[in-house]
């Protein structure tokens, strides 16, 4: 927990946009943690969201969003596991 709370303190002076893959079973805790990192990061404001069905590596994030578009603006990369029953991973992203 201390880890994850000097990694929040530290959004702010962030460079890059960063990734963060969240797991566990409770839904709920990772929902709160990813609103918390988006607003953390970014402030208030529309969120979208995309599924990626397969790997994230950085290169389907290039494909998804351009690498342009990725990093020349703020923007913030949550990865969340899979509900059950679905197939890919959730991916939100938040542009400043």
């Amino acid at each position: 927990m201390i880890d994850a709370l000097a990694f929040l303190s530290k959004l702010k002076s962030m460079d890059l946009p960063p990734v963060i893959h969240l797991m566990g079973e409770d839904l709920w805790i990772r929902e709160v943690v990813r609103k918390r990192i988006i607003e953390t990061w970014c402030g208030e404001g529309e969120i979208s969201y995309d599924r990626l069905v397969g790997t994230q590596g950085a290169g389907e994030l290039e494909k998804h969003f351009g690498s342009a578009s990725l990093f020349a603006t703020r923007n913030v990369i949550v990865l969340a596991d899979p509900a059950v029953g679905e197939k890919g991973a959730a991916l939100s992203s938040l542009g400043k």
